[in-house]
């Protein structure tokens, strides 16, 4: 499967990679490839660069610890223990960067995912053994079952790389044989679709369909944490699709579900909400607060749709609604109250940046900026993933008008930032020395003397006073050359 340019095993892997396996072999044992890595050394790519390898070995605890501790002082670095893993870490000098941290991690077989009490088929079992083969089927899915064993060989006993060509996800063992010990396996399911972008075979559709109530026997923040690890992989839309078809969606997000084919059961044809909750959720930045605002900023539409006399369709504060459904929903799912915050803050505000004109004038700008405070940034970058209409005039209006808004706050803060020109009760003083009422007479004299000291004609840090004194010097003269 590898290119004929590959390095030779285990030269190929990165130092500490190649150490472990050497280490374990000289010692009599396996040190096994599993997880992204191997995956791309059997399609012929370069690993020596990999940060991350995973290793599954046949060695007790003690004596996995005993040679993988070997390693890391040979190479300078540190390990670290988990419960059930070992890690390696070491620093790789770089001619032309910064360092780069490699991570090696190690877990002896059936240590981290044992595969319930089942008996395994026999013929999954022959020509693996079976620990190597329980630890393999434990792995869930074709595509993590696949391996790269201590002499470079490839193990793919279920056919990880042809599904990975496919782009299929499929199991290791067909759906009903492969006795699940708990229903988060279709909470993973959504995460792998996430992750990888690929449909499941509809066997696994099918399964969760049929065993999805069973997620009510899971803690409420099982589903919150599970659902936000799918919306941060790199196809959160192809996640909430399958979330949708296995009915996932409607029992843990009703909400949610709610939006799928809302826009049929009007007669006037309006934007397709689940559609484009999708989108912006794949278009929103991958960070926790953006997603789930991203997931449930429309979820307000539903109850708050109405069609005018010219048949348009409008969402009247639907705003408001949606962070109002919200904050049941954070409640029910058990959200950390400063996520839940952020996320509420984003649904309520998300549609003010949209209304933003050229027309706008500064002090309306300068509102947004204390109103928003420090959540701004995140407010302009939800908008702009908030922008799905399929006329690219509109997509380019609103995105020049995103771009004009924020190069106007840019310069508000610029100028706000500065030290003011004249000091305070300069109008005031104007008055009294003037004699004059408050009018627009004394905001023209106190405009034209801070013209003067920003232009460097003043000098800066007088007092009130003298820059009174000024001002009237500078009016005498203009009335004085006026009558020569």
């Amino acid at each position: 499967m590898t290119s004929p340019n590959t390095p030779p095993w285990p030269e190929a892997l990165p130092a500490v990679g190649s150490a472990l396996v050497t280490t374990f072999q000289e010692a009599g044992l396996r040190c096994i490839l599993v997880g992204a890595a191997a995956r791309r050394y059997l399609q012929g790519e370069p690993i020596a660069r990999h940060k991350r390898l995973d290793f599954i070995t046949d060695a007790d605890p003690a004596l996995n610890k005993k040679l993988a501790q070997a390693v890391a002082i040979e190479l300078g670095g540190r390990l670290e223990d988990g419960r059930q893993r070992l890690l390696i870490v070491v620093e790789e000098p770089s001619t032309d960067g910064p360092a780069t941290t490699l991570r090696c991690q190690l877990t002896p077989m059936g240590g981290a995912r044992p595969f319930g009490r089942q008996a395994l088929p026999p013929e999954t079992i022959e020509g693996l053994g079976e620990p190597l083969a329980r630890e393999l089927v434990s792995r869930e899915i074709t595509l993590h079952a696949v391996a790269v064993d201590e002499r470079g060989d490839a193990i793919d006993p279920f056919g990880g790389m042809s599904d990975l060509a496919d782009q299929r996800l499929t199991t290791v063992l067909p759906v009903s044989a492969m006795g699940f010990d708990s229903p988060r396996w279709i909470l993973r399911m959504a995460r792998h679709v996430a992750y990888y972008g690929f449909e499941v075979t509809p066997e696994i559709t099918t399964a969760a369909r049929d065993s999805v109530v069973t997620l009510l026997d899971l803690p409420p923040e099982v589903w919150r944490e599970e659902i936000q690890r799918a919306l941060l992989h790199r196809h959160p839309n192809r996640a909430l699709q399958f979330m949708e078809s296995c009915g996932m969606l409607s029992l843990l997000l009703p909400e949610v579900q709610a939006l799928v084919g809302f826009d049929e059961s009007s007669d006037v044809h309006h934007k397709d909400l689940w559609e484009h909750t999708r989108l912006v959720v794949q278009k929103s930045r991958p960070d926790p607060v953006q997603r789930w605002a991203a997931l449930f900023h429309d979820i307000g539409k539903c109850a708050t749709r109405e069609i005018d006399g010219d048949n348009r369709v409008h969402f009247l504060r639907h705003e408001d609604l949606g962070a109002l459904l919200f904050e049941g929903i954070a409640a029910r799912l058990r959200f950390p109250a400063p996520l839940a915050e952020e996320v509420y803050f984003l649904i309520r505000n998300h549609s003010r940046v949209n209304l933003y004109t050229e027309e706008w004038s500064d002090s309306a700008v300068r509102r947004l900026i204390r109103e928003v405070g420090p959540r701004l940034e995140s407010l302009l970058a939800f908008s702009r993933a908030d922008i799905t209409s399929r006329r690219e005039s509109r997509v380019e209006l609103v995105r020049r008008m995103m771009d004009h808004l924020e190069a106007r706050i840019e310069e508000l803060k610029r100028i706000d930032a500065r030290e003011p020109a004249l000091p305070k009760g300069i109008g005031h003083l104007i008055m009294e020395q003037f004699e004059l009422p408050p009018s627009p007479t004394v905001g023209l004299l106190r405009q034209r003397l801070e013209e003067a000291v920003e232009s460097g004609a003043v000098p800066r840090n007088l007092t009130p006073r003298d820059y009174v004194r000024v001002l009237a010097r500078m009016l005498e003269e203009e009335r004085a050359s006026k009558t020569t």
